[in-house]
């Protein structure tokens, strides 16, 4: 069986004491702030809801994974309402090192690790990380001196796969599937898009299964070749591995106009284990399709 492809080892830390959502609050391109807007559902590593409380926390903004290179970090003092949200920009604390609007944001990826301090001092504990793709890019783009005149946001939003899961192939050819589709209109030669993905996998056999995915802009939803947005790299799936998960960014400029273009995530799996019907489940709960179009 020929290889899916680079293989890169992804763990997904999921914390039962965090939710993250990233919240999208550019308006217009020429008016993108110097800061990312964040929410979280605060739990105690108990896993107890954290409401009407002031507390701590620590952003670390760390290059090339969550346990690399501290490039920025701040804190920030916030206050969870009845239901445990609180909400904070990135960007905006009270700097511990660094300067925020002296990242490069092209050298990414970047991602941002959290520490929380419930009695809000300053004895922060780790509280999970979230790898930052689609708005720190627009960031960049902002100082690159090509800045474009808007934006546009589309999203599959969570539980919107077009398939439910991928069978498990033995050799090349591999079954390509269409995960998630996006249409887009009216692309103009020199548009960049920015695309982002996450699908989250469970493979519920006694081996190990590969899986790749990539991120294609093509001539319709159901496509499973096109215009190349991400290359198709592959991590491995443990055997009874539940909620692996692959994450892919990247970005394309248009070199000719579309009246009509998709955006399709493309996955396949493989192992020389497998037998006829054994499928790779596609976690229904979890995941999207994410792109921005810069005009």
């Amino acid at each position: 069986m020929e290889p899916l492809g680079k293989t890169v080892g992804k763990m997904c830390f999921r914390y039962l004491c965090i939710f993250l959502l990233l919240l999208w609050s550019f308006h217009a391109y020429s008016q993108i702030p110097e800061g990312i807007n964040f929410q979280l559902v605060v739990r105690s590593f108990s896993n107890t809801l954290i409401a009407n409380s002031s507390l701590s926390m620590r952003v670390q903004i760390k290059q090339g994974s969550a346990i690399g290179t501290i490039v920025y970090s701040e804190k920030h003092a916030v206050s969870t309402n009845q239901q445990g949200l609180a909400s904070f920009v990135i960007g905006q604390g009270t700097i511990l090192s660094g300067n925020f609007s002296s990242i490069n944001w092209e050298n990414g990826p970047y991602f941002a690790c959290f520490g929380v301090d419930f009695s809000n001092g300053n004895n922060f504990q780790d509280y999970g990380s979230q790898q930052l793709m689609s708005v720190p890019y627009a960031l960049h783009a902002k100082t690159a001196g090509s800045v474009k005149n808007s934006m546009e946001h589309y999203n599959s939003g969570n539980s919107s796969e077009l398939v439910a899961s991928l069978p498990i192939t033995t050799s090349s050819p591999y079954q390509k599937k269409v995960i998630y589709s996006i249409p887009i209109s009216d692309l103009k030669t020199n548009d960049i898009l920015q695309a982002s993905c996450e699908f989250e996998v469970t493979n519920p056999y006694t081996y190990n299964v590969m899986i790749a995915s990539q991120i294609v802009l093509a001539n319709n939803p159901t496509d499973v070749t096109g215009i190349e947005i991400t290359e198709a790299n592959g991590f491995n799936v443990d055997q009874n591995m539940h909620h692996g998960v692959v994450v892919k960014t990247g970005t394309h400029t248009c070199s000719a106009n579309y009246a009509m273009k998709y955006v399709n995530v493309i996955g396949y799996s493989a192992s020389t284990q497998a037998l006829i019907n054994h499928t790779l489940i596609i976690e229904q709960d979890y995941g999207r399709l994410s792109v921005l179009v810069f005009k």
